[in-house]
């Protein structure tokens, strides 16, 4: 059996929480600094606080005074509305993976991984 809990990955991030009628304007401000990995969202819900959303913001944002960010655009962000700064984990999971990545995980080194459809000779 194979064990699905070897493929978790846990991301420290950190993310924006702003108004939910805010959203839109945010993505545009922070267009290039926000979290872009496939099939996960830059902008979710967090439970118990309706009236808001978290936009994450990229791995290159490493601080919590999101100094990686240009001047011009924290002024914007910081006009847009009162902005909390928050510690988000996205947690990806083994359905998250791609079959050549768990191939490439689970086989030996030097194993090449079947890219289609092979049939063994013996």
């Amino acid at each position: 059996m194979l064990d699905e809990s070897k493929f978790d990955v846990n991301l420290k991030l950190w993310a924006l929480r702003i108004p939910r009628e805010l959203c839109k304007s945010a993505t545009r401000i922070l267009n290039g600094y926000m979290l872009n990995m496939p099939r996960i969202k830059p902008i979710t819900e967090e439970p118990g606080y309706e009236k808001t959303r978290l936009v994450i913001l990229s791995e290159s944002v490493k601080s919590a005074d999101l100094s990686e960010l240009p001047e011009e655009k924290l002024n914007q962000i910081k006009k847009l509305s009162a902005v909390e700064v928050v510690p988000h984990s996205v947690t990806l999971g083994y359905s998250y993976w791609s079959a050549d990545h768990i191939l490439k995980q689970i086989l030996p080194d030097g194993v090449d991984i079947p890219s289609s459809f092979e049939t063994i000779v013996i």
